[in-house]
């Protein structure tokens, strides 16, 4: 097997391999299963880097996609898409936790406040928030 073939096999299962886990986290974040995000998060940074590393070596060396047949390209091509697409739903995912977790905080802040006789006070939009015992303190 030449180098260039080796480099582009190394992308393929590095993209493949994050691929799947990608999916199974997005399955994890849909299903509410938090539990089950604790067991594949250093499995994830360490395929996450594997990638990074063999994407850096395809693109240090382009000309190593010049081995494969165009029928072999046009599977990578399809395969890219594929991973594009899998990446955006895991974000759109990971995303949707995130805003429905800052939701509940919010919403136990607020419900500190009241109880403290605190009156809410929304920051505008684009403007820093407060942080830490500003949150829920009247300053």
């Amino acid at each position: 097997m030449t180098e260039a073939r080796l480099i582009v096999e190394n992308f393929v299962d590095s993209m493949t391999h994050l691929m799947e886990l990608l999916i199974k986290e997005t399955s994890i974040l849909n299903d509410k299963d938090f539990d089950g995000l604790k067991s594949i998060q250093s499995r994830k940074l360490h395929l996450s880097r594997v990638y990074e590393d063999a994407q850096k070596r395809l693109h240090e060396q382009r000309d190593s996609v010049n081995c494969l047949n165009e029928e072999e390209r046009e599977d990578l091509r399809k395969l890219y898409k594929k991973f594009r697409g899998v990446l955006s739903e895991n974000m759109i995912a990971l995303r949707g936790s995130h805003d429905a977790t800052e939701n509940v905080i919010k919403i136990v802040i607020d419900a500190v406040k009241k109880e403290r006789g605190i009156q809410a006070h929304n920051a505008p939009a684009f403007k820093a928030r407060p942080q830490g015992y500003k949150a829920y303190a009247n300053v």
